[in-house]
């Protein structure tokens, strides 16, 4: 673990961070679906679960530097959308679609997806983001380097909150898909 102290480490560390944010990036955009399933199956609204879902990764952006590893990271989101998702719901005077008994039943099956993918997905991920076009990167860094909110986001571009979020969903959904050819191309090509 990273371990300096006093000011002729600041600028280390800030790179260190600056590092781990890009991959934090990375990460999230490779843990969306399972971290947006897991919380529509507590609200049960697709909509209001992709804003907790927003507000989850910036979350998970402010508090990078506490995030240990891939495994820790997956888990965390996890943790934290279940909290964040709760909190939304009591905001709405809603009830949860399980009990928090349920809730605590079902998450050691949920623990399998938080091991995230390997080295390959990481890869197909990278070169994936690096294909988007310049407005979807610069969307991303803004949404998930720089944390700004969906509205700040809105705000700073000059658009809509609607199409924002639309073109994020979009985004997402290309990554995912762009990641599922690449990795099965690669598979198709170790079995040859």
């Amino acid at each position: 673990m990273y371990s300096c102290h006093g000011p002729a480490c600041n600028n280390d560390r800030r790179l260190l961070l600056a590092i781990d944010g890009t991959i934090l990036v990375r990460s999230l955009a490779q843990l969306r679906p399972n971290i947006l399933a897991y919380i529509v199956s507590i609200i049960g609204d697709a909509h209001l679960a992709e804003d907790v879902l927003q507000d989850v990764f910036v979350s998970a952006y402010q508090k990078r530097d506490t995030i240990e590893n891939a495994a820790h990271l997956a888990n965390w989101l996890r943790v934290a959308a279940r909290h964040l998702a709760l909190n939304a719901l009591r905001d709405r005077k809603s009830d949860p679609h399980f009990s928090s008994d349920i809730l605590d039943l079902l998450d050691p099956h949920w623990e399998p997806f938080d091991a995230g993918a390997g080295s390959d997905t990481v890869h197909a991920l990278h070169e994936c983001i690096e294909k988007l076009s310049p407005y979807s990167r610069q969307l991303v860094s803004l949404r998930y380097t720089q944390g700004l909110s969906g509205k700040r986001l809105a705000s700073h571009l000059g658009k809509e909150l609607n199409t924002v979020y639309v073109a994020l969903t979009r985004i997402h959904r290309a990554l995912a898909e762009c990641i599922s050819r690449r990795l099965a191309r690669e598979a198709e090509g170790r079995h040859d």
